[in-house]
């Protein structure tokens, strides 16, 4: 049987670990680079800057630069996926300069989350390599979300809201169903990577101890994905891998599959 405090404390153990924090001693900036991989095979960094009482977290532009000199073009104005990109900023509270530099302003003591919330937000960014820009109708969150208000009576649903973690850090719940198998919580995504896999598998480890005191560890997580190939190798390493820790995939594209999965009544 699975320990979840032990893969938890593994867990914030190899994190405490594998984030480096470096003083640029000509700024005075502090580089952080993370552990996790973006989409292109590099480490998510970015620094962290004072600007007069508050700190300043920043790409320095490098996100949007890495997309766009590998062919993903997400800031040309009136396009969908500059929208889809204004939209993502805004949600998790940054800014995009003139200079496309991600930026996200916090007060000292918020600097932990700061640091994971800078983390999702370029993994969320990066996750724009796998859009098309001859599918893309709306940001694939609003689009699961007017799909799910059109059928009230099928999808019992709350709305998103947060769980805070063991390592203190809050990790966002998009949608809760309650289905015939009981409470499912539900995050969304528009592609199945390797990213989304890891950061699926954090969020169940850290927010463990909670959900087994208000849920009795009887509610599943599942993904809802944008769309499933499932003839590709590695998709089907990622479910495998997601399958271990009893993580669902429910691909949106497949509204069969979506009813079975998340609807209280067929």
């Amino acid at each position: 049987m699975l320990d979840a405090k032990k893969i938890a404390d593994e867990y914030l153990n190899w994190v405490k670990g594998n984030y480096n924090f470096l003083q640029l001693e000509y700024s005075g900036s502090i580089d952080i680079q993370t552990p996790f991989i973006d989409s292109f095979g590099d480490n998510i960094s970015f620094i962290v800057k004072l600007v007069d009482d508050k700190l300043v977290l920043s790409d320095e532009g490098f996100t949007i630069w890495n997309l766009e000199n590998n062919g993903t073009i997400v800031t040309r104005k009136n396009t969908h996926k500059r929208r889809i990109l204004n939209s993502v900023i805004r949600l998790d509270n940054a800014q995009l300069t003139e200079d496309n530099e991600i930026i996200k302003t916090v007060y000292k003591k918020n600097i932990g989350q700061a640091v994971h919330d800078m983390t999702q937000l370029i993994f969320k960014i990066n996750d724009m390599t796998m859009l098309s820009s001859s599918n893309i109708k709306s940001i694939f969150y609003d689009e699961a979300l007017e799909y799910f208000n059109k059928h009230p009576s099928m999808y019992h649903k709350i709305p998103s809201f947060s769980i805070i973690g063991k390592s203190q850090l809050s990790h966002k719940i998009d949608f809760g169903f309650f289905t015939k198998e009981g409470i499912k919580l539900v995050k969304v995504h528009n592609s199945l990577t390797r990213s989304t896999v890891e950061r699926a598998i954090v969020t169940l480890v850290d927010t463990a101890d909670y959900r087994k005191i208000n849920y009795q560890e009887n509610e599943k997580l599942c993904l809802l994905v944008n769309g499933v190939d499932k003839s590709k190798d590695n998709t089907i390493n990622n479910i495998d891998s997601l399958a271990e820790y009893n993580i669902d995939i429910v691909d949106f594209t497949d509204k069969k599959e979506v009813e079975k999965k998340l609807a209280i009544s067929i």
